[in-house]
């Protein structure tokens, strides 16, 4: 995507906490708390850090394939009446980046995916018990430690103890025609939404 059609995410909601880079905006009810961090944009795809914590006294699950967005052209319109745009699979980007890895990089639409290694290559290292030992690596090696590191980060499906945490990114897809989007976290028989404004070309 080229830089006149980036896309960037303003949270509808009071400001929440930052860290690392990151606004993490918070929603909770008396079981359940949720903390929401927009990442990025890679490709025409949305990438969030999200933070389930089970405050409750009983397990619940965490199913990112029940995940969803919706795009809204009001934030106060009735959201029932659009079709929801499911989270990617958290694979699904890494099957993108082997395709961009095939074909030359001018001519592939998946080529924004190439940036993946680049996102996560700090803590790729920085995880290692030394860093000489990731110097050594082949790029092929290095490749693939790199991308068993980034599944790992992906949200996955979890069932949560009492007190336990899970946290992990969370792919949805977007659209350069979109006003609003209003994201959908189905958790123990209850739903949590974030509200975004979509704003286009900002510095």
């Amino acid at each position: 995507m080229n830089s006149q059609a980036q896309l960037f995410l303003k949270a509808l909601a009071p400001e929440g906490n930052h860290v690392n880079g990151r606004e993490y905006i918070p929603l909770s009810n008396d079981l359940i708390r949720l903390e929401l961090a927009y990442d990025c944009m890679l490709g025409e795809n949305f990438l969030f850090d999200l933070v389930v914590i089970n405050e409750s006294g009983h397990p619940i699950s965490v199913q990112p394939s029940s995940f969803y967005c919706l795009e809204l052209d009001d934030p106060d319109t009735d959201s029932s009446c659009f079709p929801p745009s499911m989270a990617l699979p958290p694979l699904q980007p890494f099957k993108w980046y082997d395709r961009a890895l095939e074909q030359p990089q001018h001519e592939s639409m998946f080529s924004p995916f190439l940036e993946i290694p680049a996102m996560f290559m700090e803590g790729f290292v920085s995880s290692w018990n030394g860093e000489s030992s990731a110097r050594t690596l082949s790029d092929k090696e290095r490749e693939s430690h790199l991308k068993d590191a980034i599944r790992q980060e992906m949200m996955q499906e979890v069932q949560l103890a009492p007190g336990e945490v899970a946290n992990g990114f969370v792919w949805f897809p977007g659209s350069p025609e979109t006003k609003y989007l209003l994201f959908c976290f189905p958790l123990d028989e209850q739903e949590f939404q974030f509200a975004y404004e979509v704003e286009k070309g900002r510095p």
